[in-house]
C-alpha cells in the first residue's frame, strides 16, 4: 500500500482493506465490505450487539452500521426490503460511546 501511495499520481479515495492506520494520513477512507456479514445471523445476533441495541433502543443491525460509520468507514448495506432500507438509514440519531470502539 505504501508503494501505491508513494507513486500514485492520483491517490486512492476508497479502499476495501484493513489498512486504516496507513491510510489515515492520506485521507483515503475504507469501505466496509459486507458490513453485516452477508446477513450472517450468528454475527448479527452476537450478545454485545443485542445489549447495545437494548441500551440505545435500536436494532442489532443499526448498532453494527453505526459502529462502522463512527469508525469513519463508508458503509453501503444492501436490501430490497423497504423497512430494512429505512432502518439502515436511521442510524444518525444516536452515538455509541467511545468505550465500544476497537
Amino acid at each position: 500500500m505504501k508503494k501505491v501511495l508513494n507513486f500514485a499520481e492520483i491517490k486512492p479515495q476508497v479502499l476495501q482493506a484493513e489498512a486504516r492506520k496507513v491510510l489515515e494520513p492520506t485521507g483515503t477512507r475504507l469501505m466496509a465490505w459486507y458490513p453485516l456479514g452477508s446477513g450472517d445471523r450468528s454475527l448479527i445476533n452476537e450478545s454485545i450487539f443485542s445489549k447495545l441495541a437494548k441500551k440505545y433502543h435500536k436494532t442489532n443491525v443499526q448498532i453494527i452500521l453505526r459502529w462502522h460509520t463512527q469508525m469513519g468507514f463508508i458503509v453501503i448495506p444492501g436490501s430490497t426490503n423497504p423497512e430494512h432500507i429505512h432502518d439502515n438509514h436511521n442510524i444518525f440519531d444516536f452515538k455509541l460511546t467511545d468505550a465500544f470502539y476497537i
